[in-house]
This record gives C-alpha cells, sequence and structure tokens, in this order.
C-alpha cells in the first residue's frame, strides 16, 4: 500500500503533470490517472476476487499489468530525470542564464520521450511475461552420485499461478511441453494457483496427462494457501500429482529419494509450516536426496540437513534484469539459475508461468528447467 501511494504520488506531483502546458483541470485528470494505476491492486480487488487472485477477465489483468509497469517505469527514469534536471537548473540560476519558459519546454519533450520509453518497456514486459516458456538444459555434476541415477533427468516446472490470465489450454500446451521431454520424473515447485478450486479445477485439470516414468511429484507454494490449500492438496493428489509437504518418496531401486517441505505461509493458516525432520524422515543415508522447497531461502537449513539437490521457484528470477539483485536481496541472495550451497546443489527455476499482479518478465524467460544428474 505505501509503495504505490508513493509511487502514484510521486508522479501526480511531479514535473510531468505539474509543469504541462495545459489547463489546470487536464493536470488534475493526469494526476487521477496516475494515482488510480499506482492502486491497481485495490481496483481489481475491489472489482471482484481478491488481492492475489482478481475475478476480472484476463485482458484487463493484461492491461492493468502493462500501465502499472510502464508507471513503475517512468518512475523510475523520472527520478533520474528529476535530479538532471534541478543540477541543471541549479547551474542556469548561478550563470543567471535560466529561463523557466524555455526550462518547462524542454523537461516537457524529455518527460514525454520518458513515458513513450517506459510504456515501451512495460509492453515488451508483458510480452516476455506471457510468452510460451523454453526449455533450459542443465546437466548437474554430483561424485556422490549412484551409478543408478546416471543420466536420470527431472522436469522442472514451478510457479504455473492458473487464473483468469492463465486458463486450461495453457496448462495443457505446457504439459505437451514437459512430455515431449521424456523425463524420468516431472516435479512442480509450489504456486498452482491463485483462486479457489471451485473456479479453477477444470484449468489445472491438465496437469493429470503429466507423464513419467517415476512419478510426479510438487510441493505448495505461497500462494496456494490464500484460497484453500487443504482442497487444493487433495485434488492435485487425486489427479496423480503427489505433494510432498513435510514428507518423501523413496526409490530403492535407485537410491533416490523425494522429498518435499511445506510453504512457511502454512503457519498464518494455522497449519505446518517448514518441517526438514518430518521431511527427511526415514530417508537412507545412502540414498541421492532431491529437495522440493517452493522458496530457495531454504537452501542453507537444506544443505546442513545433507540434501544432494534442492529444486525451487518461488522468485520468477528476478523478472526484470537489475531487478533480480532486489528480489535476490529478499532470498538470501537467490534470484536464478545454479548455485552451490555447501555440498548442496540448488536449481533455482525462473517459474513457468507469471503472477497477475506483475505479469512482466525482461532477461528471465518463463521456462521448465530439464535437469540430467550426472557421475563425476
Amino acid at each position: 500500500m505505501s509503495f504505490s501511494i508513493v509511487l502514484g504520488a510521486y508522479v501526480a506531483l511531479s514535473a510531468a503533470v505539474l509543469l504541462l502546458n495545459v489547463k489546470w483541470y487536464w493536470k488534475v485528470v493526469l494526476a487521477a490517472a496516475a494515482v488510480a494505476v499506482s492502486m491497481k491492486f485495490y481496483i481489481l480487488r475491489w472489482l471482484g476476487g481478491a488481492f492475489f487472485a482478481p475475478e476480472v477477465p484476463g485482458w484487463i489483468i493484461l492491461i492493468s499489468g502493462w500501465m502499472f509497469a510502464a508507471l513503475m517505469c517512468f518512475f523510475c527514469l523520472l527520478i533520474v530525470a528529476d535530479i538532471i534536471w534541478i543540477i541543471i537548473s541549479i547551474a542556469a540560476i548561478i550563470r543567471h542564464k535560466y529561463d523557466f519558459k524555455r526550462m518547462r519546454r524542454k523537461q516537457n519533450i524529455c518527460n514525454l520521450v520518458l513515458l513513450i520509453v517506459a510504456a515501451v518497456i512495460a509492453a515488451v514486459g508483458v510480452a516476455g511475461g506471457t510468452a510460451t516458456p523454453r526449455i533450459n538444459r542443465v546437466e548437474l555434476v554430483f561424485p556422490n552420485l549412484p551409478p543408478e541415477l546416471d543420466n536420470f533427468t527431472v522436469a522442472v516446472m514451478a510457479d504455473l499461478h492458473v487464473d483468469r490470465m492463465t486458463g486450461k489450454e495453457k496448462i495443457q500446451k505446457w504439459v505437451d511441453i514437459c512430455n515431449q521431454l521424456n523425463p524420468d520424473m516431472i516435479t512442480v515447485a509450489g504456486d498452482f494457483v491463485d483462486g479457489s478450486i471451485d473456479l479453477y479445477k477444470d484449468d489445472i485439470a491438465p496437469l493429470a496427462n503429466l507423464k513419467a516414468k517415476y512419478g510426479v511429484f510438487g510441493v505448495s507454494g505461497n500462494h496456494e494457501y490464500y484460497s484453500g490449500y487443504q482442497e487444493w492438496k487433495n485434488y492435485l493428489n487425486s489427479i496423480g500429482v503427489k505433494m510432498l509437504d513435510n514428507t518423501n518418496t523413496d526409490f530403492p531401486e535407485l537410491k533416490l529419494s523425494i522429498a518435499g517441505v511445506a510453504d512457511k505461509a502454512a503457519e498464518r493458516r494455522g497449519m505446518e509450516g517448514v518441517n526438514f525432520d518430518a521431511a527427511l524422515a526415514n530417508t537412507p543415508e545412502d540414498n541421492f536426496i532431491i529437495l522440493l522447497a517452493h522458496r530457495p531461502e531454504l537452501a542453507y537449513e537444506a544443505a546442513q540437513k545433507n540434501v544432494d539437490l534442492q529444486i525451487s521457484g518461488h522468485t520468477h528470477g528476478g523478472m526484470i534484469v537489475g531487478f533480480d539483485k532486489i528480489v535476490a536481496r529478499f532470498n538470501r541472495g537467490f534470484s536464478s539459475g545454479i548455485y552451490q550451497v555447501g555440498n548442496m546443489t540448488l536449481c533455482l527455476s525462473n517459474g513457468t508461468g507469471i503472477w497477475n499482479g506483475f505479469p512482466i518478465r525482461i532477461g528471465f524467460p518463463a521456462e521448465i528447467v530439464l535437469i540430467t544428474l550426472k557421475q563425476s
């Protein structure tokens, strides 16, 4: 809320509006428009649904997302431009060459150019955010890998975010892409959906068509808990996605254990949160352990529990080049890609879908990761 207020107020009260050579009522209209766009989360919630799951047509979500992203970009560019104009103005005053009308005309032209640039950048971001996920093939080498797992493949999907933008046809398309990889195992690292089971049960149903020799496994993300996770968990299990919230499954013939931890958002809903002891209980000591954990920040604890490979999502890769550095600061240094944490490897997916609140990707495309395990 506070960021939205700052965003809208800064643009509304900036030189980009106040110094325009137009009637005062047009300035009021433009200022009101900037504030309205900055408050888009709350307006969409007022129109229907919840903060994380607005129940409005997908095209409205996309357009409002583009406008909000453009406003954010314009805000950032405007701050830099305003600082530069202040320096130029001070220099002109000192030299007794300050011409207000001339300066205002140049500043208005500059701000118009910045607004166009911001709108184009946001449009590119929306196109990237809604694009078909790429295939990201990754080979991971482990010195302790059992021979039975050499060349074993794991497909990773994450952050599907089924909602008004991401429906049944798109999910089926992603399922087809995943199945074409012919993986030995498929994992989904949380954030399946934004909304209730009554609304999106049919949209997520194509996950039942996922095919892998050793099964399909998932864990909860934070978003499922905003819309009745227990119902979603039961349904996902019923269509063949085995949910591993603080539990595990062993494959003795492969010397492999696949485990998962619940998301910490569960605790705010009165459910069990992250429990490594339960997740890894009774896993054979010589097994290779893969852990599904929605949030990458759990990697340090997982490494101390002798996990070999953690698979995560949540960050969407950072979404925008540059912004990923900020995302990493809120996720203990992780944003996208492969990390070595002690003796453990972390595979952090950019995500397969995108959250409706900020449907933007620039430099961090949606993906389905195909991991191939290798002996060193």
